[in-house]
């Protein structure tokens, strides 16, 4: 404190002060003030290869952002293992596969990443994986790979962003007379068509259907589908507008069988137009009343398919008397057949394949938004008055089919990754802070987890932690050295060198000693003080000589 006179609470240099009623007094420069809390600093963006599109508040789609991503473009995976390096930020499966790292050049949006961003479904949803639940956004991409191929794959790791690893089982090469732009809009929608329709062998000539938001992405592929398999089809759309676009582009249709989805009109063009028998097939996606008005539109034996994500999530429940008439109802999760059963989706892939060359399959109407308007995608999306898909720009591509893509730089929020190989250490680790700290570093990417604490495991709790990070691959090691004599640092940094190059040490460790002031004694002061001040020390002195690529000692 500066030059001032002793402290007398009748004096006025005092008195005055003590009227503010603040907590901390501090008299400094002369002057008084107090402590007050401020704002952190935004973030500054910075300068990345890899960059991921995720919300930082859910819910709120003005916190649509680009984060930076672990990755680049020399970045090398394992062939015929696990990936190494993308498990920073993406939940990867135990079985052995080989993985295939490219260049995004597109990709789309889907009802899915939407309701996830706005907050009305949660991740939870589809993975159990809190590491991939991180970043749950996008399904489908196209862009070239490290040799120049333009390909189309499909991926739950965090697929909308500018570098992408899929399962080479995953990916498709793109066909000559399409451009990247065309591809992004093939994978997700005639996966969900042809597994809904196809996979049963459902569609035949004449076969009845009624496809509502016929003018959506699924809406135009089934539409395509179902004129190849020559169905009797009935249709749905919301504006005049999307009525005009498919009288001008699916003339096939007659105006009679075209409907309104924003209420239950359709129930009656359906009686009228198969004279009370019904349809043998609905293709759903509306909620509420018009979802039980779509049950009552079926004919006897009918099949009713749900790929609407919201009733399915929220578990609505139907009257079965709706469905009486031995109807089966059907709920269509593509997410869910992608996260349990990889093998039906390489198979639709064949498909696909087949469906391309048969003319069935082909690219959908789309708008498309620059990599720097991702918020203004999603917001259009939920105006729903789009036609086919909404497609993300990330880079132009080149007129050369086969070209090996340049590196790109994108502006993004930086965001803090472990490296899976370097070791973290938390002294206090097993501490409630502690803990908190360790979870988030394995949301990160942590997977060498040095523990440190005099007394142990001591608690249900902190076993159950424990047992859930080694779950997610992480190899926690727990260390009672003392930190508070320079061996035990020396000791410490020693064995934990040993499980990789350390990274970063965390000092969390406390010791409380509370007592009334008149009670305290300088040997309560030396012992709060070793785990702080002399650990702090000697951990510093030691990982100076013993940790040369040090990054963080906090």
């Amino acid at each position: 404190m500066d030059a001032a006179p002793d402290f007398d609470p009748k004096n006025s240099f005092y008195q005055d002060q003590i009227k503010q009623n603040l907590v901390i007094n501090v008299y400094k420069n002369n002057k008084w003030g107090t402590y007050r809390h401020l704002l952190l600093e935004e973030l500054e963006e910075v300068e990345t290869e890899h960059c991921v599109v995720g919300t930082t508040s859910v819910g709120d789609l003005s916190s649509l952002r680009l984060i930076k991503g672990p990755l680049t473009s020399e970045t090398s995976l394992r062939k015929g293992s696990k990936l190494i390096y993308v498990k920073l930020i993406l939940a990867m499966s135990d079985s052995v596969v080989d993985f295939e790292m490219f260049q995004v050049y597109n990709f789309s949006l889907n009802f899915k990443d939407i309701m996830l961003a706005s907050g009305r479904i949660n991740a939870d949803l589809f993975t159990p994986n809190r590491i991939g639940q991180q970043f749950p956004l996008g399904f489908e991409v196209s862009g070239r790979d490290s040799s120049g191929r333009r390909v189309i794959a499909v991926t739950n790791n965090a697929p909308l962003a500018s570098l992408v690893v899929a399962e080479e089982d995953l990916i498709l090469n793109v066909p000559e007379s399409w451009s990247l732009e065309d591809a992004s809009t093939i994978p997700l929608v005639y996966f969900t068509v042809i597994y809904a329709l196809l996979w049963d062998n459902l569609l035949k000539p004449g076969t009845s259907i009624l496809i509502h938001s016929a003018t959506g992405g699924v809406g135009i592929a089934a539409l395509n589908v179902c004129l190849y398999h020559g169905c009797d089809i009935f249709v749905t759309v919301g504006t005049e507008e999307k009525r005009n676009y498919l009288k001008e582009h699916f003339p096939q249709i007659p105006d009679s069988h075209i409907g309104n989805s924003r209420d239950t009109s359709f129930e009656e063009m359906i009686k009228i137009q198969t004279n009370g028998r019904g349809v043998d097939i609905v293709l759903n996606s509306l909620i509420d009343d018009k979802l039980k008005a779509s049950i009552r539109c079926m004919a006897r034996g009918g099949r009713f398919i749900e790929i609407g994500k919201f009733d399915l999530s929220i578990d609505t429940s139907l009257n079965l008397l709706l469905m009486e008439r031995e109807i089966s109802y059907h709920g269509v999760m593509m997410d869910q057949v992608f996260q349990n059963a990889i093998p039906i989706i390489i198979r639709l892939f064949k498909k696909i394949d087949d469906g391309i060359k048969l003319g069935y399959v082909k690219p959908l109407p789309r708008t498309v938004f620059k990599i720097d308007e991702v918020e203004a995608a999603f917001r259009y999306m939920t105006t729903g008055k789009h036609i086919g898909k909404i497609v993300v720009k990330t880079r132009e591509e080149e007129q050369q089919k086969v070209i090996t893509p340049s590196k790109m730089l994108y502006s993004g929020i930086p965001r803090f990754h472990c490296h899976p190989e370097k070791s973290y250490i938390i002294v206090g680790g097993l501490g409630g802070v502690g803990m908190e700290l360790a979870d988030w570093l394995m949301l990160r990417g942590v997977k060498k987890l040095i523990l440190v604490s005099s007394s142990g495991i001591r608690s249900g709790y902190q076993t159950q932690r424990i047992s859930i990070w080694k779950s997610y691959g992480v190899n926690v090691h727990i260390s009672k050295k003392d930190v508070t004599t320079k061996k035990g640092c020396y000791d410490l940094i020693k064995e934990s060198n040993e499980l990789g190059p350390i990274d970063a040490v965390f000092n969390l460790a406390a010791v409380l000693k509370d007592a009334l002031f008149e009670d305290q004694t300088k040997e309560n002061y030396r012992i709060s003080l070793a785990p702080k001040a002399s650990a702090t020390l000697h951990l510093d002195e030691v990982t100076r000589e013993l940790c040369p690529n040090l990054r963080f000692s906090l």
